[in-house]
């Protein structure tokens, strides 16, 4: 069992949060004005509802943990774990304009994108994913509790 050292929910940008607002408004729209045509119509759009729902409690489950042996990324119902004694490198670096929101998969890089700015970047020494990048609240502060205990593991 390991001991959590830290956790955080990831925080999110008001861009985000206005475009899933936009989307509930206008699934409930459409749900009120469905249920006046026919069944199949209101069945539909209460479909559609309870998927942007499931994907809303999806997207806002995103959570970055650091413990004694491994830092933690989850999202949804995925988790993705980088143990402490695979880490080469802790980096601050900008998030790309383009790479978009959520969790995000290209070449040997993950991403878990809550919002723009600044995130913490952890180069691994092997696996699938040598880049992970990672919108946590403060990374200096997260990327500071992540370096003193590298330098504990590593003795």
């Amino acid at each position: 069992m390991s001991i959590v050292l830290y956790e955080e929910r990831a925080q999110y940008d008001r861009f985000v949060k206005l475009i899933f607002a936009i989307a509930n408004g206008i699934v409930l729209y459409l749900l009120y004005i469905s249920r006046k045509e026919n069944f199949y119509a209101f069945l539909t759009v209460l479909v559609a509802f309870f998927i942007l729902l499931l994907a809303q409690l999806i997207f806002f489950s995103m959570k970055f943990r650091i413990t004694d042996s491994y830092v933690e990324a989850i999202f949804g119902f995925y988790k993705h774990r980088i143990p402490i004694r695979d880490i080469e490198k802790i980096e601050i670096s900008d998030v790309p304009l383009l790479m978009g929101y959520g969790l995000r998969l290209w070449k040997n890089t993950i991403a878990f994108v809550s919002k723009r700015g600044r995130a913490v970047v952890i180069r691994r020494k092997m696996g699938r994913f040598k880049n992970v990048y990672l919108t946590v609240r403060e990374p200096e502060f997260f990327a500071n509790i992540l370096t003193e205990r590298l330098k504990t593991v590593r003795g």
